[in-house]
């Protein structure tokens, strides 16, 4: 759980995302006829002019994790473990086994806060300085990306 207090926000925000989240749920649409409704438990709202702020929060305790561990790509004299734009994020490291150890721990710091890694959308990109067929082979949770 993502302790707003720790970000500085107002205990009265706090109470009003609370209430604006508490009970919400949906049905669905398939094939002309309307689901049952039922309740939803995590998540932000599509369109909610909050959503990307309390992504952003959520994503920022999930990368908290990742602050102490040395795995890094180096530019220069700045050193870069991830980057983030909207609801993507691009985890940087030196080497395949550098690359799994930080996706490992990037999914355990998402699942500790009951969320789940969506293998589907996730891709692997490796960059070399010479021309070669390296394997690349990274997992999460068993399964291959």
């Amino acid at each position: 759980m993502i302790s707003g207090k720790s970000y500085g926000v107002s205990s009265g925000l706090i109470q009003a995302l609370q209430c604006l989240y508490r009970g919400s749920s949906a049905c669905v649409r398939i094939n002309g006829p309307y689901a049952d409704w039922f309740d939803i438990g995590r998540g932000v709202r599509l369109g909610c002019i909050a959503s990307t702020w309390l992504f952003n929060l959520f994503m920022d305790s999930c990368l908290y994790d990742l602050k102490e561990y040395e795995c890094w790509l180096g530019m220069d004299k700045v050193s870069i473990k991830c980057l983030l734009y909207a609801n993507d994020q691009v985890i940087l490291a030196p080497s395949a086994c550098g690359l799994q150890e930080m996706v490992n721990k990037m999914n355990d710091s998402i699942k500790k806060r009951g969320m789940k890694v969506n293998i589907g959308k996730t891709k692997v990109m490796m960059f070399e300085k010479v021309e070669s067929t390296t394997e690349c082979d990274i997992l999460i949770e068993g399964e291959k990306v």
